[in-house]
């Protein structure tokens, strides 16, 4: 197994040694100082021909030595912050497409609920028409009548079971085979950069290659979700764990963190249409809603970090059988 911390770009290695990173600048910085003002008094001495001359040039190369450095300080921190600004931007839009899809999730969840308390009103009245019609003690009018009414409830029928599928009907065709370790490292990555997770520990436990049938941008998107909520249960400065593990047709991913953890009672609650525990967002609706669309299962344990776990558990179709 390889630690999460071997993966990780150089860049969130400066990001979490900003002391050791300005220690090394200002050393190499005072280096350079240094060496040229050796080097230029020498120089001055060797070719100056009076105390005015000498006077003079020690003016001029500290001028130089001046313009020169500030136009290297401007230089690096006018790339270092456009690069800065760069990254930031394409964070918020990646948590602007998150809030989105958590919207959207919401609206899929929200529909199928509805539809499904609509057919569990819809079964009671179909089934007392269909006794009345069976009675044959109505008139010819109101057998009509109830005939009418039997064909509304069938079409409200119809509606409700198009709507349950709102939200899902483009994530079905999304299913392709993907090495699941290696999006699992990708977003472990990429989450460390964001702003609530820089001062986090972040590290990987898992096989290097997990192959499975998934949809990409549903499993990216648990994954961020689960770790993004993690570092900010910690205050972004905490311990998260990410781990992948095989068991026999199951995949086990499990976000672990030494944050406060979720107390039982408010367990249950986490994954309900609109519930969540911050100022912003819906929640973990969006996980739900990418655990169900892999038919799969996930729940909140206590982890040994001393936060909590949140384990996602998707079972992969057993391998077809070639006949011989």
């Amino acid at each position: 197994m390889k630690s999460g911390h071997d993966n990780l770009d150089t860049p969130s290695v400066c990001l979490r040694s900003p002391l050791l990173v300005s220690l090394i600048l200002a050393g190499a910085y005072a280096l350079i100082y240094v060496s040229y003002i050796l080097l230029s008094d020498a120089w001055v001495d060797r070719i100056a021909a009076s105390p005015q001359e000498v006077t003079q040039l020690q003016t001029a190369k500290g001028l130089l030595f001046g313009a020169v450095s500030t136009a290297v300080v401007f230089c690096f921190l006018f790339f270092s912050l456009r690069r800065a600004a760069k990254a930031q931007r394409a964070l918020d839009r990646q948590r602007q497409m998150l809030m989105a899809a958590e919207r959207k999730a919401a609206a899929g969840i929200l529909a199928h609920s509805l539809a499904h308390d609509i057919n569990n009103v819809l079964t009671v009245g179909m089934t007392n028409v269909e006794m009345l019609q069976m009675h044959q003690t109505l008139d010819e009018q109101s057998t009509e009548m109830l005939g009418d009414i039997g064909k509304s409830f069938e079409r409200i029928h119809d509606m409700a079971r198009q709507l349950s599928r709102i939200g899902q009907a483009n994530q079905q065709h999304g299913m392709t085979e993907l090495d699941l370790a290696k999006v699992a490292k990708q977003e472990l990555r990429y989450i460390h950069a964001h702003q609530s997770a820089r001062g986090c520990s972040m590290d990987y436990e898992g096989p290097d290659r997990a192959l499975c049938r998934a949809n990409e941008s549903a499993i990216r998107e648990l994954l961020s979700n689960l770790l993004l909520n993690a570092a900010e249960a910690t205050g972004g400065k905490g311990k998260i764990s990410l781990r992948l593990r095989i068991q026999d047709q199951t995949i086990v991913l499990e976000v672990h963190d030494n944050g406060p953890g979720v107390p039982q009672a408010l367990r249950t609650k986490l994954f309900e249409p609109l519930y969540t525990t911050k100022s912003e967002g819906l929640g973990l609706l969006s996980v739900k809603s990418a655990v169900k669309l892999h038919r799969g299962q996930i729940e909140v344990t206590d982890s040994p970090l001393g936060g909590a776990c949140f384990r996602v558990s998707l079972t992969q179709p057993a391998p077809e059988k070639n006949e011989a």
